[in-house]
C-alpha cells in the first residue's frame, strides 16, 4: 500500500511483512537517520524514494529524507517489528561497490546545499521566533542543563536566543549558564523592568532571564502573569530567532500553561522506567489542554541508541493511540562524565568540550527542533554520524 500523497506518511493499517530494500534504496539513506526516525528506505522509482514506516513521521522528518535523498519520498506501513528488523538486516549486509560513490556523490551535493542554504538564512534571519519549551515529566532527568546546551549551541551558530527561566519555585537556568542572576523575572514582576531591562547576557551572547529561585509566591504563578508584567510573546517573536522555555516538571497548572504557549514542547525523558511513566502523565494532561501540541522527544543519559530508540518508540505509540498526535523523535544524549564536569563549573559543556559525544549529541537536537540542518563535522560523509564511530556499511 503506497501513499498517493508525495511526501506524507499514512496513518493505521500498517502490515506485517518480511520487508526486503534494495541496496540502491540503503545507500541513499544513511543507516543513523533510518533507525533515528524509523524508516527503511525500500526501493528507488524514477524521482521516487519509498521507504516502509511503523508510525507517522513530522512534516520536519520527511523534508530532511527529501533532502538527504534528493527525491521526493512516498511511504508503505509496516509494523515496527517488520521496520526494525529489516533495518538491522539491511544496513548490516554489504551494499553494491556502486553504492560507495552513490553516497559520496549525495554527501557532497548535500554540503555544497547546505552551504548556500546557510548563507541565505543568515542574510535573512528568521520572520518569527520558534518558541520552544523543555520539559520532563520529573525532576532530575537533566532538562535545564539541556535546555541551556541548546541555546547556547545555536547561539554559537549566529542565531538570535533567548532563554527563560519558567520553572517559577526552583528555577536554575542561570546556574547551567554560569551567570550571576542580577536582575530576572521577579524584577519584572514587583520591580516594574521591562523585558529588555531584566534580561541579562549569557555565554555565546544568549540573552538568558533568570527566575527567582525558592520564592513561595513565584512558585504559585502561570504564563498570564508572566504576559501581564510585560513578557509579550510577540516582542520575543520577533526580537529573536528561536526562544527556549526551561519549564519545572510535572502537571501542574502553572507548567501546562507555560507549555500551551510554545510552538514545540520537547519531552526530555530518561530510559528510566518512572520517567518514561510520568512524561506520559505529562504528554497526557498537555494534549487535554492542547491536541494540537507539536512534541518531540529527548532521551537523555542514554547507553546507546537502541535504547533509546525504544523507549521513544513506546512513548510515540502512546501519543498517537491516545490523540492520534506524531512526535518527533530528537536523539539520544550519551551519558558522558564531561557534561557533569562542565556543571559543576557552570558551564555548558557544549563549550567546555563541544568535541565529546554529549556536545555532539546536544548539537544535533538543537538543529533538529530549531527545524535547522544538522552542522556538518569535519570528517563526515553521512548525516549524523559520530567522529568516533566508523562508517557503517551501506550508511
Amino acid at each position: 500500500m503506497i501513499n498517493d500523497r508525495p511526501g506524507r506518511s499514512l496513518g493505521a493499517g500498517a502490515f506485517h511483512a518480511v520487508l526486503i530494500p534494495s541496496r540502491e534504496a540503503l545507500a541513499v539513506i544513511p543507516s543513523r537517520m533510518a533507525r533515528e526516525f524509523g524508516v527503511l528506505p525500500l526501493s528507488i522509482k524514477g524521482r521516487v524514494l519509498v521507504c516502509a514506516a511503523h508510525q507517522v513521521l513530522s512534516d520536519f522528518q520527511v523534508g530532511e529524507l527529501r533532502r538527504q535523498a534528493g527525491r521526493d519520498v512516498k511511504f508503505v506501513m509496516a509494523s515496527s517489528d517488520a521496520v526494525l528488523s529489516a533495518l538491522e538486516r539491511g544496513y548490516a549486509a554489504a551494499p553494491a561497490a556502486e553504492a560507495d560513490d552513490l553516497v559520496l556523490a549525495v554527501a557532497q551535493d548535500k554540503r555544497r546545499t547546505r552551504e548556500r542554504l546557510v548563507i541565505h538564512e543568515k542574510s535573512m534571519r528568521r520572520a518569527q521566533a520558534r518558541i520552544i519549551a523543555v520539559t520532563g515529566g520529573k525532576g532530575g532527568v537533566g532538562k535545564t542543563s539541556l535546555c541551556a546546551n541548546m541555546a547556547v549551541a545555536l547561539a554559537k551558530d549566529g542565531w538570535r536566543v533567548a532563554a527563560i527561566d519558567c520553572d517559577f519555585g526552583l528555577s536554575n537556568l542561570h546556574v547551567a549558564l554560569g551567570i550571576r542572576p542580577e536582575r530576572g523575572l521577579s524584577d519584572m514582576l514587583v520591580g516594574g523592568l521591562s523585558m529588555e531591562e531584566a534580561m541579562l547576557i549569557g555565554p555565546a551572547g544568549v540573552r538568558v532571564l533568570t527566575g527567582a529561585s525558592g520564592s513561595s509566591d513565584m512558585a504559585q504563578l502561570d504564563f498570564s502573569a508572566l504576559e501581564h508584567a510585560g513578557l509579550s510573546l510577540s516582542r520575543l517573536r520577533d526580537s529573536f530567532d528561536y526562544v527556549f522555555f526551561d519549564t519545572a516538571a510535572g502537571i501542574q497548572n502553572g507548567v501546562i500553561s507555560v507549555l500551551r504557549q510554545a510552538d514545540q514542547v520537547v519531552m526530555v525523558m530518561t530510559p528510566d522506567p518512572s520517567s518514561v511513566q510520568d512524561a506520559y502523565l505529562t504528554t497526557q494532561q498537555l494534549l487535554e489542554s492542547n491536541p494540537r501540541v507539536r512534541i518531540a522527544a529527548l532521551v537523555n543519559n542514554s547507553e546507546n541508541p537502541t535504547e533509546a530508540r525504544r523507549v521513544v518508540t513506546r512513548y510515540q505509540s502512546f501519543v498517537q493511540r491516545y490523540r492520534g498526535g506524531a512526535v518527533q523523535y530528537l536523539g539520544s544524549v550519551a551519558f558522558d562524565e564531561k557534561v557533569m564536569k562542565a556543571g559543576r563549573r557552570q558551564t555548558p559543556v557544549v563549550l567546555e568540550d563541544a568535541g565529546c559525544r554529549a556536545s555532539r549529541d546536544i548539537e544535533e537536537a538543537a538543529f533538529r527542533i530549531a527545524g535547522l540542518e544538522p552542522p556538518e563535522r569535519s570528517g563526515w560523509l553521512s548525516w549524523g554520524r559520530r567522529k568516533s564511530e566508523p562508517m557503517p556499511k551501506g550508511a
